[in-house]
């Protein structure tokens, strides 16, 4: 079952161009497999035209904190938070799929932890250490904040990651000032 998730655009790719052929011609679809090909592709694409507005919430969300970011010099960009962002939501969109096509007990939130730690790997090369100081600590606690919004927007929730962003990009700003005043 697993294998079909997998294999979908392959199938798709092979077994359009027969099915238009047959239509053309007017040959009735006769195998039952292919009927259940057809119901199962027209469900991912389904499912894939309603993950395209949480895929444009996890752009969204990326590109604030990446603006945020880029602004202040950080050694992160707008790109890599966009898909630092994107990724996440998009594992996590894809294990809720998986658990509605297949009959196999799932844990979603499994994936989530795994996105936390593939992450960290991806903060820690943010930090920059040398002459006694370290810097990038912000960059690297905005991708793994990015990972949570990721997270969010696969569950559902894009408005609310969006929402999250905009609140900590002028949570940024504030302490930005804040520390500006103390140095």
């Amino acid at each position: 079952m697993g294998c079909r998730v997998a294999c979908a655009s392959v199938a798709l790719s092979a077994t359009l161009p027969l099915l238009e052929w047959r239509l053309r011609k007017r040959i009735p679809v006769a195998s039952k497999d292919e009927q259940e090909l057809m119901k199962e592709l027209a469900g991912l694409s389904s499912w894939f035209l309603g993950f395209l507005p949480h895929l444009l919430a996890a752009f969204v969300a990326g590109a604030i904190l990446g603006i945020e970011r880029k602004q202040h010099g950080g050694p992160i960009g707008i790109r890599t938070c966009i898909l630092v962002c994107a990724g996440a939501t998009t594992y996590m969109a894809t294990g809720h799929l998986i658990l509605e096509l297949t009959d196999f007990p799932g844990d979603p939130t499994r994936i989530a932890s795994q996105i936390i730690t593939g992450i960290g790997f991806l903060g820690a090369g943010a930090i920059i250490r040398g002459a006694g100081q370290v810097s990038g600590l912000t960059s690297a606690a905005t991708i793994w904040f990015l990972g949570a919004l990721g997270i969010l927007i696969g569950c559902n929730y894009p408005i609310t990651a969006v929402l999250l962003a905009l609140v900590v990009v002028i949570l940024l700003l504030i302490s930005s000032k804040i520390e500006g005043w103390f140095s």
